[in-house]
């Protein structure tokens, strides 16, 4: 009999394990793959440890800042120049989107809460704001990875006004946090258990959760899966079966619109970013941080290790499978 189970071994399920287990709380964590961390994932494949998933803290986060600390690991900031590919040219010129600054307004405006849908239909209707429009979602849908028929502006323009704050890295990587909090959540006795995806959750006098490898009871759930698990159909693989008196959060989990996004890595022989006079500039990109392209948003950092390059793109879209 556990105080508590928790369900997901990500960064969230981790956290809580690791709060909860240094109050005397006995703890069982389950954990569906066969590796903690969720989307921070270490790759080894390359010529040196890649991160596979997460790479930025973005923003002035205090409790990252303050785990970080706890872990005596360190964070970098972001420095560099951002450059844009459209119609086949390179430029690091700003791109410039007709009345996007009126959108600004709008958007800082306007009191209620409602979707990116609903907002450009009241505000930008007319077609002289067709390119607007278009833009805007694709912002919506290619940074967020998420449906603007449900997605929340005011999430939109919290998100858009912290850009301004500083992005970092954690120093080596993101996965060091991992190692951390699951070592923290065994020295305070927590029972941490991986492949072994929960199939079904009951409450009778206590809770109990099943898993093909056996049956567990606890007082107490927390439920700390991703957003496309919660989505799942009796169908497919991941579905979780979850009590009757769940079935309003799992409905709503529902209607929530974000999608997927894939993560490339590419080691280059020779990086063509460096050549001074690849832009036919003078501007010499040696830090380039992100690379705007129409297909797919391809960023992070530019390493160099023994001749050899990597760097890390993204294709996020909410339905992206």
């Amino acid at each position: 009999m556990y105080d508590i189970i928790i369900i997901g071994g990500g960064t969230a399920g981790l956290m809580a394990a690791k709060l909860l287990s240094a109050e005397g709380k006995k703890i069982l964590l389950l954990e569906a793959k066969g590796r903690l961390g969720g989307r921070i994932r270490r790759i080894d494949d390359f010529f040196f440890p890649a991160e596979g998933g997460a790479e930025f803290i973005h923003g002035n986060l205090k409790t990252t800042f303050n785990l970080l600390k706890e872990a005596n690991l360190k964070k970098e900031k972001l420095k560099g120049k951002f450059c844009r590919v459209q119609k086949g040219k390179w430029t690091t010129d700003k791109d410039v989107v007709p009345h996007w600054e009126l959108l600004i307004q709008k958007l800082k405006a306007h009191a209620d809460d409602i979707s990116v849908d609903d907002f450009l239909s009241k505000y930008f209707h007319a077609k002289k704001y067709d390119t607007l429009r278009k833009q805007f979602k694709k912002y919506v849908e290619g940074y967020d990875a998420a449906n603007t028929k449900y997605t929340s502006v005011a999430a939109i323009r919290k998100e858009m006004e912290e850009q301004d704050e500083e992005q970092y890295r954690p120093v080596p990587d993101y996965f060091a946090l991992i190692n951390f909090l699951e070592q923290e959540c065994l020295k305070d006795k927590a029972t941490i258990r991986t492949n072994e995806p929960v199939k079904q959750i009951t409450r009778n006098k206590n809770i109990e959760v099943y898993t093909d490898l056996g049956k567990y009871f606890c007082s107490k759930v927390i439920i700390a899966i991703p957003l496309g698990v919660l989505q799942c159909n009796k169908k497919e693989k991941s579905f979780i079966d979850f009590p009757a008196f769940l079935k309003d959060y799992i409905n709503a989990s529902k209607k929530i619109g974000n999608g997927g996004v894939i993560k490339f890595l590419t080691e280059f022989d020779e990086p063509f970013w460096l050549d001074k006079n690849f832009l036919k500039k003078k501007i010499f990109l040696h830090h380039l941080i992100f690379l705007l392209m129409k297909s797919f948003l391809h960023g992070g950092r530019s390493i160099h290790l023994n001749n050899h390059y990597l760097r890390a793109g993204l294709q996020g879209h909410p339905q992206l499978k």
